[in-house]
């Protein structure tokens, strides 16, 4: 499972490449400047299934998409690395969820 999902997230970040982390640092960079605050939020209708599967893929896909979005700001901040990334999923009703992604845009040096 967790190679799938590093499979998707290398997936969605191909150009040009921006470093991950849930962590506030990393390991082999030197943070040299902290830009700031990058967020994506995506809205999931819920349907009235009892699929579970249908549900889980609904979610990863909506929290790709919010992860998509916060490396394409992090992109166009001219920055290297995302550092402290972190998942909210909220329900807005009893048809809806929030999921927002956001994390610190940073420029980084290999060590």
């Amino acid at each position: 499972m967790k190679k799938t999902k590093k499979n998707k997230a290398k997936k969605i970040n191909k150009e040009k490449e921006i470093l991950l982390t849930t962590t506030d640092n990393m390991s082999g960079y030197t943070i040299v400047e902290s830009i700031g605050l990058v967020q994506g939020s995506t809205v999931l209708k819920l349907t009235n299934s009892d699929n579970i599967k249908e549900y889980h893929d609904k979610l990863e896909n909506a929290r790709m998409n919010s992860l998509k979005k916060i490396i394409a700001q992090a992109r166009q901040l001219d920055c290297g690395a995302i550092t402290g990334i972190r998942f909210e999923i909220n329900s807005i009703n009893k048809n809806l969820m929030g999921i927002l992604a956001y994390g610190t845009s940073v420029k980084v040096r290999k060590k």
